[in-house]
């Protein structure tokens, strides 16, 4: 226990204990650089081992989410591991039952649906994370009244010991308990494998909780259900409470996401409603035979729109996918994929495996290449014949550092006939992680003058000026990189070769960087209007604006990305500079900084928020913004100078 007082790692001041549990002790503590409070959650006492090194520590600390805390760092002080997290104010809701509140549908239905939407994200990880703690403490309600869900373990899919840590009496799911007993009695637990559905299960006990004022038992023979009490709420929240607390998994909603939906069409839950509708189909029927067939024709005419929209949501990933929307395809096409509404035409859906395989590619394009791996595996195991299926697995393990795995899909590939060129792509990225640039350079070299594949050339550009790089040969980098943009017509590759030549003219000066900058902008105007550009791409597009001096035309544009991008304090570092920029190109009498105070203020706050890491931009902004308040108009030309 850590007395008050107590500073760790020269940053984190103790204020008090605020909270302890089966996971951890949880504290309130000051950070002393950046005068704010935080949270401090010791989450091992004796681990052995680099924190740094483990998958969890970079997965929850790039989890964002509005109604999650923000994760700013891990600590690891001889065997005690620590995590520092953002201060959430506001009561749990645990402290409001205890007060005796009691709920309205309208707020259980917000804060249900809200949960769903957080937990679905996280599952939605790769790998996924799992709360595995949900309950009414672990539920803080801020002061705008939503949600924030805290306190979640490091629980990832192929747990063994994750998810039965810290197991909370009428919340934990029943096949929780069943693995803690077998691995407290020494019997094999690696046979039930948690997954989401166990966080389906505690977040309907902890809305019994709250609906009911009482604790939810797991024995069946003692649990109280829910129409058994003289409740305020409708039929269709309690339907779809008791669905998500069913003893058996299978019962359950078999994803987050089906449980999120089903609290979107909440009235077609409600057996009032249903026995509605079976009123009015009776009485149709008793129109006679002609009515029946009419309601047939009905039925099957509602078969085929459903069918429709099944193919219309297919469509809209296909038009995601051929627009790089990668985050949409990954997650528009999991949700079609766990529809359970969809399961009878996925059975006899030829596309299913191609469906898979833009998954697969989405996570490739976002560098996630054990997610890519995973998805084309899929993707081969509805369509074993297809040979590209196993040529992007066989790279993407290879990218993932599973060179077994990918030298395996290398020897079927051979079996499948695959062209040389594909052999030759695979061998060089397997090269490329043992660092063999040589082989990396012969093979990727041959890929690049013989392949007819646009793709599998600009891939083989890619490795190729990677291992130039890695050489020192730099002009020989550059000139594939060059020939790249004006050869390839591969959306994905031209966006990686902007980022890659924007890269370069910052390291860059003179003619050279302008150069740079030059091809950077053929890359943009390449993808602009052919695509619809993201975020990153339309930021990218006003950094080389205002590097050849377009300061007007950079900053109208990131005016109108804060609408979508509020919380990136490097937006506004940039908004600031561009801002000066353009005030400096006035008549002195007419200058006026205001606004770029204001974007200065805003970036500030948010790098606060973002736990203040190193960034030369946001030095070189603050030497700005010190020389505009001080009045030194030889600070502010030098360092725009720099700049």
């Amino acid at each position: 226990m850590l007395d008050e007082g107590t500073v760790l790692d020269g940053t984190y001041q103790i204020v008090r204990e605020i909270g302890s549990g089966g996971t951890g002790i949880v504290y309130l503590a000051y950070h002393l650089r950046l005068q704010k409070y935080v949270v401090v959650k010791k989450i091992r006492e004796d681990f052995v081992g680099s924190v740094n090194t483990r998958i969890e520590v970079d997965i929850l600390k790039k989890l964002h989410h509005t109604y999650l805390p923000q994760v700013y760092d891990f600590l690891q002080l001889g065997t005690k591991v620590y995590t520092i997290m953002e201060y959430i104010q506001g009561y749990d809701l645990q402290h409001y039952q205890r007060e005796g509140y009691r709920f309205t549908e309208e707020q259980l239905v917000l804060w249900l649906g809200q949960l769903c939407e957080v937990l679905e994200y996280m599952h939605m990880q790769w790998p996924p994370v799992l709360h595995s703690d949900m309950k009414p403490a672990n539920i803080m309600i801020t002061p705008e009244g939503n949600v924030c869900l805290i306190d979640f373990n490091i629980s990832l899919e192929e747990d063994d010991a994750e998810g039965i840590r810290g197991l909370s009496p009428w919340f934990a799911a029943p096949e929780q308990y069943e693995k803690a007993h077998l691995k407290s009695t020494g019997q094999n637990a690696g046979r039930i494998r948690l997954d989401g559905r166990m966080d389906v299960y505690s977040l309907g006990a902890t809305m019994y909780s709250l609906m009911t004022r009482s604790y939810p038992t797991a024995d069946p023979k003692k649990r109280i259900p829910l129409n058994k009490f003289p409740l305020p709420y409708s039929n269709g929240l309690m339907n779809i409470v008791t669905k998500a607390m069913e003893l058996d998994p299978k019962k359950r909603y078999q994803s987050m996401t089906a449980f999120r939906k089903s609290v979107q069409h909440i009235g077609r839950a409600d057996s009032r409603y249903r026995t509605l509708r079976n009123q009015c189909l009776a009485l149709d029927i008793g129109y006679g035979f002609l009515l029946l067939i009419g309601i047939l024709i009905t039925v099957y005419g509602g078969m085929q729109m459903h069918m429709e929209q099944f193919r219309r949501d297919y469509r809209e990933i296909l038009q995601a996918s051929e627009q790089m929307e990668d985050d949409t395809v990954i997650t528009e096409g999991s949700d079609l994929l766990n529809n359970h509404s969809y399961q009878k035409y996925l059975k006899d859906f030829k596309e299913k495996s191609e469906l898979l395989y833009l998954i697969g590619n989405s996570y490739y394009n976002k560098e996630n290449y054990q997610g890519a791996c995973t998805y084309y595996e899929y993707a081969i195991e509805a369509d074993p014949k297809e040979m590209n299926y196993y040529r992007d697995a066989a790279i993407a393990a290879a990218k993932a550092g599973e060179i077994k795995k990918a030298e395996n899909f290398l020897s079927k590939v051979r079996t499948l006939g695959a062209e040389d060129t594909d052999l030759c792509l695979i061998q060089a990225n397997v090269a490329a992680q043992s660092e063999d640039w040589e082989t990396v350079i012969q093979n990727a070299g041959r890929v690049r003058e013989e392949s007819h594949s646009v793709e599998i050339g600009a891939r083989a550009d890619l490795l190729l000026a990677k291992a130039y790089d890695e050489t020192g040969n730099q002009q020989e980098r550059i000139a594939v990189l060059t020939d790249a943009v004006r050869l390839t017509g591969d959306y994905a590759t031209i966006r990686i070769l902007g980022n890659e030549f924007l890269k370069m003219a910052y390291a860059a000066t003179g003619n050279e960087q302008s150069a740079f900058v030059t091809q950077a902008e053929e890359c943009y105007k390449k993808l602009d209007g052919v695509i619809t550009l993201g975020y990153q791409d339309q930021l990218n597009q006003a950094i080389v604006w205002e590097m050849q001096g377009n300061y007007e035309k950079s900053l109208k544009k990131l005016q109108s990305l804060t609408e979508n991008a509020a919380a990136d304090y490097q937006l506004y570092v940039y908004l600031a500079y561009v801002g000066y920029m353009v005030q400096n190109q006035k008549a002195v009498e007419i200058r006026s900084y205001t606004q770029v105070m204001g974007y200065f203020s805003k970036a500030q706050s948010l790098y606060q928020q973002a736990g203040s890491p190193q960034d030369p931009q946001m030095e070189k902004i603050a030497d700005i913004i010190s020389g505009i308040i001080t009045g030194s108009t030889d600070a502010k030309e030098e360092t725009a100078d720099e700049r």
